[in-house]
């Protein structure tokens, strides 16, 4: 990680001016910069990709009519990688959301029963 933030630091330091007002802060600031850059699009890719997961897992249990307790445990097993790779909702969000869901889960279980 400290490399994925110090090549672009390293790369654009010739491109910035040195100038009497040039400073470590500033060189500090810029680093941070791209530190939260790199948090922010590493979460997004993680939950663009955990969510691709989900769906097509759901999508395959919705599709198979037999499932069979391999299967079950397969599926299992990536739900708890994928839980375990991403964070959780925040409660706030949750409790935001929650009549949304729930709607989801009703029509969602009218399906099978």
């Amino acid at each position: 990680m400290i490399g994925l933030i110090a090549v672009p630091s390293i790369l654009f330091f010739p491109l910035m001016q040195i100038t009497e007002n040039f400073d470590l802060a500033r060189l500090v600031f810029s680093f941070l910069s791209f530190a939260i850059l790199y948090e922010f699009l590493d979460s997004t890719f993680i939950l663009k990709k955990a969510a691709e997961s989900m769906l097509e897992m759901d999508n395959e249990l919705s599709r198979n009519n037999e499932i069979h307790e391999d299967y079950l445990l397969n599926v299992f097993s990536q739900y708890a990688h994928l839980k375990r790779i991403v964070h959780s909702t925040p409660d706030a969000i949750y409790e935001k959301y929650r009549p949304i869901l729930n709607k989801g889960w009703e029509s969602r279980l009218k399906e099978f029963y």
